[in-house]
Parts: structure tokens; sequence; C-alpha cells
């Protein structure tokens, strides 16, 4: 009983700092001296969150004592160890950053989301949006109150080691309990809104690049094919596509797996101006809808 009772204490010490960490990824903003590629930064910081997260409600680390069959309630002291570790890290680099940055800058007049520009300051607000949905029960473990104060990363090269000692924290974080459904199924939420984004031709920051970069590629490629079409009649100006379409972006890179839908179509006709399409897309840019 003791033994349980240990593990569900350092479960909800874990937590708390976790929800710390996840939260002040919200306050941290970007210099001025960025110039245009603050957007870049904005969704890295935005993405790193949402992976953060991810974790967090694959392990339903907020349920902790809700759910007794969790995977962090039913972890190993060694495997709680090893998480607190790494999630006191996280929290360390956050804070030295931010003790940085202050020195540099005590009052913080950064890039900020709202600075953001359409269709990249949607992708935000619906990522954002998400995190939110997934830290509903945070509330139940916070450390100590503190008051949200925001903080600028002035210097490129801060920014650089700072998000890639973060990538490598959560990369460990992901190992050290067995869940790749979990993480799998909650990562697609993630691909889905980034991959909805129509971005122009002349838009520079390219939100799957981005994500690639935050998540390293590492995505099983599970995606199934079990669709029957009896018939299919094209008319005028009609356009169908079926399958999958992946373009070079996405190339060499594994995907995740969206729907695992079984299609059966028996008969279908498409006129006029009509667009049919059947399938997973990870594009750039999609002018199947033009």
């Amino acid at each position: 009983m003791a033994e349980v009772f240990d593990i569900i204490s350092g479960a909800v010490g874990i937590a708390a700092i976790f929800n710390n960490c996840v939260e002040t990824f919200g306050l941290i903003q970007i210099g001025r001296n960025f110039g245009n590629d603050y957007q870049t930064e904005l969704l890295t910081l935005r993405m790193l969150q949402s992976r953060l997260s991810r974790w967090g409600e694959a392990i339903h680390i907020n349920d902790i004592t809700e759910n007794d069959s969790s995977p962090l309630a039913s972890a190993t002291k060694a495997q709680l160890d090893l998480i607190l570790k790494t999630v006191t890290h996280i929290e360390s680099l956050l804070r030295e950053s931010e003790e940085m940055c202050r020195k540099y800058s005590p009052s913080p007049n950064g890039y900020t989301k709202d600075d953001m520009k359409e269709p990249l300051h949607a992708l935000d607000r619906n990522l954002a949006s998400l995190i939110s949905r997934r830290q509903q029960k945070a509330q139940k473990f916070r450390l100590s109150p503190r008051k949200l104060v925001s903080w600028a990363l002035y210097s490129k090269e801060h920014f650089s080691k700072f998000t890639s000692d973060i990538k490598k924290s959560l990369d460990e974080l992901e190992k050290i309990l067995l869940i790749p459904e979990q993480l799998q199924k909650l990562k697609g939420e993630e691909i889905k809104l980034v991959t909805d984004v129509s971005i122009g031709p002349d838009t520079q920051v390219n939100p799957i690049h981005i994500f690639l970069a935050v998540n390293g590629g590492g995505i099983k490629n599970s995606i199934p094919s079990n669709v029957q079409i009896g018939n299919l009649d094209v008319e005028e100006m009609a356009r169908l596509q079926n399958g999958d379409v992946i373009t070079q972006s996405w190339q060499g890179q594994s995907i995740p797996h969206l729907s695992g839908s079984s299609i059966s179509v028996a008969h279908l006709n498409a006129k006029g101006n009509a667009r049919v399409r059947n399938g997973n897309v990870y594009v750039d840019r999609d002018p199947f809808w033009d």
C-alpha cells in the first residue's frame, strides 16, 4: 500500500511540474531583432508546446488520481524517477532561458502570437485550442501560484540551442513509457491541423517543415488502403482523385495514419466543377480545389 501511495504522490508531483512547463511555453515571445523569421520561431514554440501536451495526454497525466489504469499509474518507480528527472530538466531549460533573457531585457516587447499573419495565425490558434483541451484538468495539479509574465528570446543562437535541448528531452520522455499507439493518434490531430492550412506560393513559412523539424519525422507510416469503387463517371470540368497525395516536402518522411476508414462506393457521378477526393493529403499547397 505504501508503494502505491509513493507512486501516486510521485506522479502528482510530476503532473504539477509538467503543467507548469506547458503553461510556460505559451508565455515566450520572440525578439524584434529576429525580423521576418519571427513567425517560424513562434510556430516552433507552439508546436513544441503541443508535442509536450501530446505526451501528457497520452499518459493521462492529469487523471492520475482518477484512472488507475493509466500508463503513469502503472509505471515502475524507476520509470517515474526517470520521468521526473526529464520533466524537471525541461523546467530547468525554461527557467534558465527566462533568467538569461530577463537580464537582457527585464520588460520584453517582442513578437507575440497576435503578431502572426493569416493563415499562420489561425493555425496557431487552432493548436492553442487543442492544447487547452488536453490541459482541461491541469488546474488540479499546479505548483505554487505565480504571476504569469511573458519573456522574450533575443538571440538566434540561444533560440536554436534552447529548442534543440527541448526536442532532445521530449525524445527521451517519449521513450520511457511504451505508448506508441496513443502518441500516434494524438499526433494525427496535430497533423490534421497543419495540413489543413492553405498557404500561398509566396509564403516563406511552411508549417509542414516546422512540424517535421519539431517532431524529427519519427512517425510510423501506417496508412491503410481499403477502397472499393464499383463505377465512376466524371464529366465536364469535374475532377476525381483517389488515393494518398504526398508532395516533395513530405518525401522521405514517415507519415501518421489519420483516418483508418474503409470506403466502398457502388456508383459515383461527378459533373460540372465538382471535386471528389478520397485519401489522405500531405501537401505544401493544394491546387486540387482551385
